[in-house]
């Protein structure tokens, strides 16, 4: 079960059903509907064992578009331990969980998706590790099993939900800027930030989908977090040759890299190979669907295209829909980027050349 947030959360899903599938089983992607998001249009069932499932959870009256602004320009600020604090900060927490329940409750309540998901009796459920929704639902469903999924390295509420400890002397929390090597004021900061983020989970999301939960299938539905404690396996999309050093537990599996092939990459567009066959060496730079580039500080911009210029015999595919910098000579702009077959292109070249 997939929360449609964006197009790289709904890629790597995608990517996880693929290799299921390749694998013999029978694959349903369920696409849960909570926030508007770039991968409008895009298909997941690419494989004629996936089925996909695409369950509404729009709601009416939410400002999406204020969500995704906000959201995005709070990837480029430079923000103090304390920014959660501020005014506008909790706003815009509280409204996106806020829609992240009202959409809960509209899914669970749409009686067509909810006998259609238990009478599909999955032998497996993938969960996903944004919100707590998906975990009631599987409980609900009564599958065999189920997962719970990480699209990136171990969110650090799931890390405390299933009981694995995370020492602040020298594992920060995943969002702050410190590595494996503390100062003393990021081992404080580490301890504030593992002490909050499971009472920000279970406060601003566990609780409140709880109680949708309660409401309408009884006062006695377990808590999700207790269910989410009880969770078989933990999939992170990640490696722990290069993650930085913390506790592990048997149950959580690193499957970083799955699914991806070479044999996936297809001919280059001419706009991009065309360039490449002129320089000796390239780099793909790209923040991704979540943190919009066009939103970047001024200065941020200017010290970008100042230190790619300094490298004129490489050039720089970047990802960016504006209009209001000019690049070097050496960057081309896209608003969209055929990042797989571009890194493909790049390290056969260099293999040629080598």
């Amino acid at each position: 079960m997939i929360p449609d947030i964006s197009r790289s959360q709904l890629l790597f899903n995608q990517r996880m059903g693929e290799v299921l599938a390749d694998a013999g089983h029978n694959v349903t992607l369920i696409r849960l509907q909570t926030l508007e998001n770039d991968g409008k249009g895009l298909k997941l069932a690419s494989r004629p064992t996936i089925k996909e499932w695409i369950i509404n959870g729009f709601i009416d009256g939410v400002d999406y578009e204020w969500i995704k602004q906000k959201q995005a320009e709070s990837a480029f600020l430079d923000e103090s331990a304390w920014a959660f604090l501020s005014k506008e900060k909790r706003k815009l927490l509280s409204v996106w969980m806020k829609t992240f329940t009202d959409a809960c409750e509209k899914m669970i309540t749409d009686k067509e998706f909810m006998d259609k998901f238990e009478a599909a009796e999955f032998d497996i459920v993938f969960t996903h590790m944004y919100e707590f929704c998906p975990i009631g639902i599987q409980h609900i469903g009564k599958a065999k099993t189920w997962i719970w999924v990480n699209s990136g390295a171990l969110m650090d509420y799931v890390a405390y939900y299933i009981g694995l400890p995370v020492p602040p002397s020298y594992a920060a929390p995943m969002m702050t800027d410190a590595h494996d090597s503390l100062t003393f004021y990021q081992r404080f900061k580490s301890i504030i930030g593992h002490s909050i983020s499971p009472f920000f989970a279970k406060k601003m999301l566990a609780d409140p989908q709880t109680e949708i939960f309660r409401k309408h299938f009884g006062a006695n539905f377990s808590d999700l977090t207790e269910i989410a404690k009880n969770a078989p396996l933990v999939f992170v999309n990640s490696n722990e040759l290069y993650d930085l050093p913390r506790p592990t537990l048997h149950k959580i599996v690193n499957i970083g890299g799955l699914g991806m092939k070479q044999a996936s990459a297809k001919p280059l567009p001419k706009e991009y190979s065309d360039l490449i066959e002129k320089v000796g060496s390239a780099v793909v730079f790209s923040f991704g669907s979540v943190a919009n580039a066009t939103l970047i500080p001024k200065e941020w911009k200017e010290a970008f295209m100042g230190a790619f210029s300094r490298f004129p015999k490489t050039q720089f595919f970047v990802r960016y829909e504006g209009a209001d910098i000019k690049p070097p000579k050496n960057v081309h702009f896209s608003q969209w980027l055929p990042q797989v077959d571009l890194l493909r292109e790049l390290l056969f070249k260099r293999k040629e050349v080598s």
